[in-house]
């Protein structure tokens, strides 16, 4: 005979409703509890928007959203600057000093292709436009050259975390080569 807890986890409803009300960090860890967690985990639209892997619908106002926290304190330093025209810009040190830099079993973790941060959005809801900015400072004078990446306006579509974070790496790295 079941016991009630068996019963509780093995209705989808009630299991949803349970996860949900984990920190992020474990809900996102809970895919490795068994199966049943993982399917209901990878099956719930609520707790995909949750984890910032299925987009949430925009609101009235656009000014309404929210960073995703995993990467507030893993990505931060680098993703966002108080101030608009913030004079200090990233380079490639900067690399070195974000949280998947900070130990071999980190970085080894973090480059996996299949990583599920490099398909979470960095922002609910995502945007739907990423502009890249390149600024060069040399004798000849400033440049700054402008690119715009549009995504579909499909409810599941924008701005990802694997784009935000292998454009800036590949242009740093190329360019740290140079030097």
């Amino acid at each position: 005979m079941p016991t009630t807890a068996t019963r509780v986890l093995d209705t989808p409803e009630l299991l949803e409703s349970i996860l949900l009300h984990l920190p992020l960090q474990d809900l996102l860890h809970s895919q490795r509890v068994s199966r049943q967690f993982h399917a209901a985990i990878t099956s719930s639209p609520s707790i995909q928007q949750a984890l910032f892997l299925r987009a949430k619908r925009r609101k009235s106002s656009p000014n309404e959203w929210e960073i995703n926290p995993l990467f507030r304190k893993a990505f931060l330093p680098w993703f966002l600057y108080p101030e608009p025209n913030c004079p200090i810009l990233p380079n490639y040190d900067t690399l070195e000093l974000l949280d998947c830099n900070s130990t071999k079993q980190k970085r080894i973790a973090y480059a996996r292709p299949e990583a599920s941060w490099r398909r979470m959005f960095f922002m609910q809801p995502p945007p739907q436009k990423l502009t890249v900015k390149k600024f060069c400072h040399a004798m000849g004078g400033d440049r700054k050259s402008v690119g715009e990446l549009l995504f579909d306006a499909d409810e599941n579509d924008g701005v990802r975390m694997d784009v935000l974070y292998d454009i800036p790496v590949s242009f740093l790295s190329m360019h740290s080569r140079l030097l």
